[in-house]
């Protein structure tokens, strides 16, 4: 594993952990930046980037995503493979990513395709968001649109993270 493998066996609350010591660096080191997880909406949208594609930059699996299929059942390196439409890569498959959100499984289905930003949030060991699937999983559960959970404080070689910075 190098520098170009995305970090993967961390829970939810190390991620968060992480986000919230990146975000204390002093200014010279950080750019006084603050960084968190995204949303499960937040993370759709830039999954999506503007388009309607079943994965994340293509609606053929193979193009854009690491699934049980081609990845030898190993995380992979970045870039790869194809991103999408605002160059963001593995939004679909190589490793599930962790989100703010508490699980709900009737939350999306409340939306009616509204943009919205409906975050649930407990400080607990409840189970959160993840999306985009992994290595190790079938092509559909690697569509843009699949949501699963973990319990917050699990951890799993299938399992990483993309930050958020916010301005």
């Amino acid at each position: 594993v190098t520098a170009r493998h995305p970090v993967d066996s961390v829970s939810w609350e190390d991620a968060v952990e992480f986000c919230r010591r990146l975000s204390e660096l002093p200014e010279e080191k950080a750019a006084n930046r603050k960084y968190r997880l995204p949303t499960e909406a937040e993370w759709e949208y830039s999954a999506k980037a503007g388009t309607e594609l079943i994965y994340s930059g293509s609606d053929k699996v193979d193009d854009v995503a690491w699934y049980y299929r081609n990845s030898s059942l190993k995380k992979q390196e970045v870039k790869k493979k194809k991103g999408n439409g605002w160059g963001l890569y593995y939004m679909s498959g190589n490793l599930w990513e962790w989100c703010m959100d508490e699980f709900n499984g009737e939350i999306y289905k409340q939306r009616n395709n509204q943009i919205e930003n409906p975050i649930l949030w407990r400080n607990d060991h409840c189970a959160r968001v993840v999306r985009g699937g992994s290595y190790g999983d079938f092509a559909d559960d690697c569509r843009v649109a699949t949501r699963d959970w973990f319990v917050a404080d699990s951890r799993n070689v299938s399992r990483g993270f993309r930050l958020l910075r916010c301005e």
